[in-house]
């Protein structure tokens, strides 16, 4: 997870607790996804069952499993979908 650990470091050095709050709403963002883990939209061209989902101004890419989901990246929606993985 080491995009999480960068974008919330980038957040933490402007403020700390908005690192916090991102963090938490992200983590709720996982579980509304590992509820219902077709909401997002199928990306073939991206990778193999990946499938995004927006998060402010990030995207989250996601495969769904039989448990839920297995999340792949979390990446700003400015890169190259080219970049993603």
């Amino acid at each position: 997870m080491s995009d999480i650990t960068s974008i919330a470091a980038g957040i933490s050095a402007e403020s700390p607790s908005a690192a916090r709050n991102w963090l938490d709403a992200l983590d709720r963002r996982f579980g509304h996804l590992g509820d219902m883990p077709g909401l997002g939209p199928s990306r073939p061209d991206i990778g193999r069952e990946v499938r995004l989902f927006p998060h402010g101004p990030y995207v989250i890419l996601y495969r769904p499993t039989p448990d839920g989901v297995d999340i792949v990246r979390v990446i700003h929606g400015k890169r190259d979908p080219e970049s993603w993985l």
